[in-house]
């Protein structure tokens, strides 16, 4: 691994196992949890964005910066869920199936705030908000939802994005960014950021899931509580190895996908499985019509998959995250890891008006999988569908179609209804019957 990411899982100290390090960290975010405390709409809005374009630690509703889907040459603003939260929900219905819900998040509020203290309050509105905003993603939220663009009319969401942008950066009223699930934030809007109630609940809320977020890395032995409870029998040593691995992943993920890159040694089978995927696709919309075709040749004429064909070198890696620090220094990881993602985000912001800047594979905007498909061009499949044991060579063609095929038929579903049904303003072409017969024929035809 480059030298960069090495220095994230070695020579750092562990977390402290007091709760001293979580509530500064907590205040010094402008949280007072477990303590309930006024908040306006702007200034949720604004922690929201630090938290995403200062700390680098996108929490709950994440604002980051890729490439632009229609222009190549410039980055931009995207907002969207944060990956996290279905592993948030995950654990918070796994907790009430053994009933230790209420006795998890009463051990996180002591750890931040002492024992002694009543936080029945607290967690009752913590859990009341929970069911309320699964309630608006049931509605608001497919599997996947063609993205739009978002203008920057909304005064308060506005401020928030410039106060954390450098001056050369500023977006004004007329500029759009990218919302990977319209409709979704205004939703959220509606149900949590318009009342002074609300917003007091939903400032709890945020403050559990930060704790949730980082007490892997910040308060390990809350974190290891909490998967007691849950019943996993995980060793410890291995659940940190793998959180540590998934911050570097956030940080550079090109680092993981170039060791994983070099750890697949036989790529042609996966490569084969697309190609067979691709060519189905394009003879299905070619009894559809022969013109939509010849867009979908064009379209999927240069697919990668999880950056397989990516030739980078490791010292190319290192030149690439110079920004951030080789060494360690002093502290735990999570100090580190903070210094890191601050550094990353300082440079990540001035691409904006940069083209110089531009890259592609982003904190943030590079685990989401709309994005790499429709922007990079890049099909995601899960690693362990590229490695024994469930890819060996004798392994039957149908096998391998039926796991990472699925999964790659998925994307380019995406991508071709996406590029042959709407411009790249994300408007549909045509009328929307047109579309949806479309939409209903091709649908029907990949899953039969």
């Amino acid at each position: 691994m480059t030298g960069r990411s090495t220095s994230f899982i070695q020579g750092t100290e562990p977390a402290s196992k007091g709760g001293e390090p979580l509530r500064k960290f907590l205040l010094d975010v402008g949280l007072s949890w477990p303590q309930k405390s006024a908040a306006n709409r702007q200034q949720l809005l604004d922690l929201l964005v630090k938290l995403s374009l200062d700390l680098g630690m996108p929490t709950l509703w994440k604002f980051s910066i890729g490439r632009h889907p229609s222009k190549p040459t410039e980055n931009t603003l995207y907002m969207a869920l944060d990956t996290r939260y279905t592993g948030w929900s995950s654990d918070l219905k796994r907790l009430e199936a053994r009933d230790a819900l209420h006795r998890h998040l009463r051990r996180a509020a002591e750890v931040v705030g002492g024992i002694g203290k009543s936080y029945s309050g607290m967690i009752e509105d913590v859990l009341t908000t929970h069911e309320q905003f699964k309630k608006v993603l049931q509605h608001g939220r497919a599997r996947y939802r063609v993205p739009g663009y978002v203008n920057l009319s909304d005064y308060d969401l506005r401020l928030a994005i410039n106060g954390h942008l450098p001056d050369d950066s500023q977006l004004w009223i007329d500029d759009t960014i990218v919302d990977m699930q319209p409709g979704l934030f205004s939703a959220i809007d509606k149900k949590h950021l318009r009342d002074d109630a609300a917003l007091r609940r939903f400032k709890l809320y945020l403050g559990a899931y930060l704790v949730w977020a980082v007490s892997p890395v910040l308060a390990s032995h809350l974190d290891h509580a909490m998967h007691v409870d849950m019943g996993h029998q995980l060793p410890a040593l291995k659940r940190k190895t793998r959180d540590c691995l998934a911050s570097v992943s956030h940080l550079m993920p090109l680092v993981i996908w170039k060791v994983q890159s070099d750890y697949v040694k036989n790529q042609s089978r996966a490569w084969h499985v697309l190609s067979l995927l691709v060519r189905s696709a394009v003879k299905i919309i070619r009894a559809y019509s022969a013109e939509l075709a010849a867009q979908a040749t064009e379209a999927t004429s240069h697919l990668a998959i999880n950056a397989l064909n990516m030739t980078v070198t490791w010292s190319t890696l290192d030149q690439i995250y110079d920004f951030i620090p080789a060494d360690a220094g002093n502290g735990s990881y999570f100090d580190h890891y903070r210094r890191a993602a601050q550094a990353a985000m300082r440079v990540w912001k001035k691409s904006l008006r940069r083209p110089q800047l531009s890259f592609y594979h982003l904190p943030g905007t590079a685990r989401e999988a709309a994005y790499r498909i429709l922007v990079i061009r890049e099909v995601t499949i899960s690693f362990a569908y590229l490695v024994p044991p469930m890819m060996v060579p004798d392994h039957p063609l149908a096998v391998s179609l039926a796991t990472m095929g699925t999964q790659m038929a998925s994307d380019v579903q995406v991508l071709l209804q996406t590029i042959l049904l709407y411009d790249d303003q994300f408007s549909v072409r045509g009328t929307a019957r047109m579309t949806a017969r479309f939409a209903l024929y091709f649908g029907y035809m990949l899953d039969h």
